[in-house]
């Protein structure tokens, strides 16, 4: 496992990562008071949370990986459900941000899929 320093500067890692535009790599697509804003956010919490899983899990992660985890993570606090792939469900529920925010998670697996909507028909 990871030390702390070094699962911190995977994480600042990652946020530079994302604060550049990949079409325009001499301008920030963040400012500062943005990133600042970000890091503030009750949200930030589940981004770490979900980054960290992720290097820790999953040795061969991609770019769209990292956006993924920044898409969940900002909608956790909105949904009751939430369909992932397999990977991603298995993340959340070890990260038991499912239980901190009172979801539910359902994998894209037909199983999972079919739990999912014998939910909803239940609403």
């Amino acid at each position: 496992m990871q030390s702390i320093p070094n699962i911190q500067n995977a994480i600042k890692s990652s946020l530079a990562r994302l604060a550049m535009d990949k079409k325009r790599p001499d301008e920030k697509f963040l400012s500062a008071d943005k990133r600042k804003m970000i890091m503030k956010s009750k949200y930030f919490e589940s981004c770490i949370k979900l980054d960290t899983r992720l290097r820790i899990s999953y040795p061969n992660i991609t770019s769209h990986d990292y956006f993924d985890s920044w898409h969940i993570a900002n909608s956790l606090g909105f949904v009751d459900y939430v369909v992932v792939d397999a990977k991603w469900a298995e993340i959340i529920k070890q990260t038991k941000l499912d239980s901190k925010y009172s979801i539910k998670v359902f994998s894209a697996k037909p199983n999972s899929l079919k739990e999912f909507f014998k939910e909803l028909k239940s609403l």
